[in-house]
């Protein structure tokens, strides 16, 4: 299950300047308060179960925060796999989207085999990759799995991408350097990526949504406990007074984003590719090296002796951090900051994005604010349901 609640997003339109944007929210950001007083392994078992969108990251973060607290420290390979497995759940979320919400703003049929192929993908990937070990468990797995069958599987997400996605490899997507490039894609190209980057790009709706916002910064466990420990941090987080953005589109980086970029900004269309080219990209980064990564993880994250962990993971819409304290091995003290609350503050890159749409209401089929309001938000990605009203 997951918790209920829902964004509302209200626009009042302006002509001279920036539309005014509200956005209201009701989801229950202190959920994560049940695990207090349960052992750590009771809430470790039930975390993915009451998080269920992004599951994977969400047991990812946490069990991190966990081992922090606990100064503990996995055993070899454990991270390697972990990081797989999110990046393959990332990989489905960003599919779902491609799959299903670009075919109904398309007005053609939702691909539901491309759905039903990538979830199969991702369960038999998880099969070879758990060998039902522990790997979301303090401390992590027993042994290095096998690995046994993971060339046959990335193959299965190659040829899909190349079919259902790219109309080219991955590898070939990720070659090019320049819009002359892109164009030539789109023209080649049959699938329903190309198809909604040509319809965004003839409504002339590539910079829609562009503005102003940084991307959060990388914060050290003080800073993200100093951030934390802020009034309303899980509502509506700040860092030092500013607002930020954590998505796919802040923490991908490739030749041709870099030239779209320079030319739109962050609007729609660079948005949409961004996470054309995480896929590409995620889709080469799924087979672990059975290499140590324990001086990598003592690198990264200083351990605790103050029984207080702070865990992250690259989910699908942003940075997930999660902060736990333990005594006795017990929690006494639980937080998630989830990529929502940064994205879709009041003060946030959702609402600077929408208050940018502007244009001629009289004609509708350039303009049309809706379409493009909805079109932005699930760019962005909200991981739960939204009401958009647009005032007259």
């Amino acid at each position: 299950m997951t918790p209920e609640g829902k964004l509302s997003i209200q626009i009042n339109p302006a002509k001279a300047s920036g539309n005014r944007v509200v956005i209201r929210s009701t989801r229950p950001v202190y959920a994560c308060r049940v695990f207090k007083g349960k052992a750590v392994a009771e809430a470790l078992a039930l975390l993915p179960v009451l998080f269920s969108i992004c599951a994977t990251a969400q047991s990812c973060a946490a069990v991190r925060a966990c081992e922090q607290a606990q100064s503990v420290i996995p055993v070899n390979g454990t991270e390697a796999i972990r990081d797989c497995l999110v990046n393959m759940e990332t990989l489905r979320e960003h599919l779902w989207q491609v799959f299903l919400d670009w075919p109904n703003f398309l007005q053609t049929d939702i691909k539901q085999q491309g759905m039903v192929e990538i979830r199969a993908i991702q369960s038999a990937y998880q099969q070879v990759l758990l060998m039902d070990q522990p790997v979301f468990s303090v401390g992590g797995i027993k042994q290095l799995p096998e690995l046994t069958g993971l060339d046959k599987i990335t193959m299965q997400l190659s040829e899909l991408l190349r079919q259902q996605v790219f109309g080219c490899s991955p590898e070939q997507w990720l070659s090019m350097d320049s819009y002359a490039q892109l164009q030539n894609w789109l023209e080649q190209a049959q699938t329903i990526a190309a198809e909604m980057l040509k319809k965004i790009i003839s409504l002339d709706w590539a910079d829609s949504g562009r503005c102003e916002i940084s991307a959060l910064p990388e914060l050290d466990n003080g800073q993200l406990s100093a951030l934390l420990q802020q009034e309303n941090a899980a509502e509506q987080p700040q860092w030092q007074g500013q607002s930020y953005e954590t998505s796919s589109f802040t923490r991908t980086h490739s030749p041709l984003l870099n030239v779209l970029r320079q030319q739109y900004g962050n609007g729609l269309l660079v948005r949409m590719v961004a996470r054309l080219t995480e896929i590409a990209q995620l889709s080469l980064k799924l087979i672990p090296e059975k290499s140590a990564v324990q001086e990598l993880h003592i690198s990264s994250s200083s351990y605790s002796d103050t029984g207080v962990g702070t865990g992250q993971a690259a989910a699908a819409r942003g940075q997930l951090i999660h902060q736990v304290s333990i005594e006795n091995h017990q929690i006494t003290d639980y937080q998630i900051l989830a990529p929502t609350e940064w994205n879709f503050h009041p003060e946030g890159v959702v609402a600077g994005a929408l208050a940018q749409l502007q244009g001629n209401t009289d004609n509708s089929n350039t303009f049309n604010p809706e379409q493009q309001a909805h079109l932005i938000i699930k760019a962005i990605d909200p991981c739960v349901a939204y009401q958009l009203a647009i005032e007259a």
